[in-house]
C-alpha cells in the first residue's frame, strides 16, 4: 500500500507554475511524481490532487472471472410511434407553410395559389390540439 514519503512545493517563476514533487513509497520501492499547477491554486485543490493519484495507486484490481457477455455498442433505435410520425410530417408541412407565407408577406405570391392553399388545408387538418404544448 503506498504512502507519501515526502515532497517538496515551490514556486517555479521560470515557468509560471507551482510544482509539488511527491514521493510515494511501497515495501521500499519509491514513485516520484511531479504535479504542476497555477500560481494561485488553492492548497485544497494541490491536495486533492496528491490523495487521488494516491488512490489511484492503492487500487485493487479485480479482473473478470467468467463468461463475458458483449453488449451491442449502441442501443438499436425503436421505430416512430405512429403519433412521432404524424408530428413530425405536421412539423415539417408548417415550416413549409411558414417560408411560404413569408413569400406571400414579401409579395412573391398572393396567397390564392392553389399550392399554397392546398397546403393551408393539409395543415388545418392535420393539426391536433396537443401541438400547441
Amino acid at each position: 500500500m503506498y504512502t507519501v514519503k515526502s515532497y517538496t512545493d515551490e514556486i517555479q517563476k521560470e515557468i509560471r507554475s507551482r510544482v509539488v514533487t511527491v514521493t510515494y513509497t511501497d515495501k521500499g520501492v519509491d514513485l516520484i511524481q511531479a504535479f504542476r499547477f497555477s500560481i494561485g491554486i488553492e492548497d485544497v485543490k494541490v491536495k486533492r490532487a496528491v490523495i487521488d493519484f494516491l488512490n489511484e495507486l492503492n487500487f485493487v484490481f479485480t479482473p473478470v472471472t467468467g463468461d463475458i457477455t458483449i453488449l451491442p455498442a449502441e442501443p438499436t433505435p425503436t421505430a416512430p410511434t405512429q403519433a412521432e410520425l404524424a408530428r413530425t410530417g405536421y412539423d415539417s408541412s408548417r415550416n413549409k407553410l411558414k417560408t411560404l407565407m413569408d413569400l406571400v408577406r414579401d409579395g412573391v405570391f398572393t396567397g390564392t395559389e392553389a399550392q399554397i392553399t392546398a397546403l393551408q388545408a393539409k395543415v388545418k387538418a392535420d393539426f391536433k390540439p396537443e401541438y400547441l404544448g
